[in-house]
């Protein structure tokens, strides 16, 4: 994880991208609405993924209200040559403009910070990130 701590916090106008350990559990569970055992076991599993290399895991906050409206996963798939696999899980209640705010800190994240040179999207992402990635990425979805 020591690798990548240079990306924590990551913070746009509105939000701020960090790692599960600095949140609440109570936090998390709020976003994912599931039952509290359910969202511990989640982030332990979360940290486990960072700590051993293979994912990033950001959750997603807004400055307004201190809500977490969103969670980034990137699972790395070939590290030698730099893929992985993306998902990202936002709020229904965001606005576009949030949206879109979030999304070009992804692709910021994908393409300066990470230097990704493929991505596969795995979950269905909302129209606006999956454009923003595709401006960025030969993505044919």
């Amino acid at each position: 994880m020591s690798k990548y701590a240079y990306l924590r916090p990551l913070v746009t106008p509105n939000f701020i991208f960090d790692f599960p350990s600095q949140f609440e559990i109570k936090k998390i569970n709020e976003f994912i609405s599931g039952n509290y055992n359910q969202t511990v076991k989640i982030a332990n599993q979360n940290m486990q993924a960072i700590m051993s290399g293979s994912q990033l895991i950001w959750y997603i906050q807004s400055k307004n209200n201190n809500q977490i409206v969103g969670k980034l996963n990137l699972t790395f798939t070939n590290q030698e040559l730099n893929t992985a696999d993306i998902e990202c899980f936002l709020s229904e209640e965001l606005t576009d403009s949030q949206i879109l705010e979030i999304s070009q800190r992804v692709v910021h994240i994908c393409t300066t910070n990470l230097e990704l040179k493929d991505i596969n999207i795995i979950n269905s992402l909302n129209k606006i990130t999956c454009q923003e990635l595709k401006n960025h990425y030969n993505i044919g979805q």
